[in-house]
């Protein structure tokens, strides 16, 4: 198991870390350990979202995001057709 952090940018505040931990739940990449909502500062309605996971390093679909993430700088995750969230990893200031 790999540990990962995954962060989502901007969610709007009636998405709850239950709907979240399901979602990424969902992916079959592994398992969320915990999900976090951080109110943004300047746009009371909105939230980032910082998600824990114990992933599986051997699953043909964390491979593939892996890999993705090689030549890009996020993921799209349908959460409710058509809308999406952008799945960033979660990395340290100096390194994004």
């Amino acid at each position: 198991m790999v540990y990962k952090e995954w962060c989502i940018p901007r969610i709007h505040r009636s998405i709850t870390e239950d709907f979240i931990s399901n979602k990424m739940s969902q992916m079959n990449v592994g398992k969320v350990i915990n999900v976090k909502n951080i109110a943004l500062k300047n746009q009371s309605d909105y939230c980032r979202s910082i998600i824990k996971m114990d992933c599986d390093a051997l699953s043909e679909k964390y491979k593939y995001i892996e890999n993705y993430l090689k030549n890009e700088k996020y993921f799209k995750l349908v959460y409710k057709f058509p809308e999406y969230w952008r799945v960033y990893p979660n990395l340290p200031q100096k390194q994004r």
